[in-house]
């Protein structure tokens, strides 16, 4: 088997955000983008807690991040509604969510090429 076109796997420590967050205020940058996969041990918590570092590292950076399927995961775990847990993360300093991915957003097809994913009105 090839190489995982997605690459390698990695998770960096709330320090390690926290560090690159204010590395990326001094050289000047204004926001940071994070988004991943879903890691099978996080909890909404944990989404918080990285909001929480990279706040740590640079107050003012406005963070652009989680994909609908974190939020939605991240809200699920919790026990929150999406509009809670929205709520909650925009205390802890989020400041946009990326809306970037090319979705097909029509659930017949989606059911057929990403079965695993929201449906259209969850990403929605």
């Amino acid at each position: 088997p090839g190489e995982d076109p997605r690459g390698k796997p990695y998770l960096l420590s709330l320090d390690e955000v926290a560090r690159r967050t204010r590395e990326a205020w001094d050289r000047g940058a204004n926001e940071v983008c994070m988004q991943g996969g879903i890691h099978p041990s996080f909890t909404g918590e944990d989404y918080l807690e990285i909001l929480r570092a990279a706040k740590r590292g640079a107050p003012e950076m406005h963070v652009h991040a989680f994909s609908p399927l974190e939020v939605t995961h991240g809200a699920k775990t919790l026990g929150l509604s999406i509009s809670d847990y929205l709520v909650a993360l925009k205390a802890e300093g989020l400041g946009s969510l990326p809306g970037t991915a090319a979705e097909v957003l029509h659930d017949d097809v989606r059911a057929k090429i990403c079965p695993d994913k929201l449906t259209s009105e969850e990403w929605l």
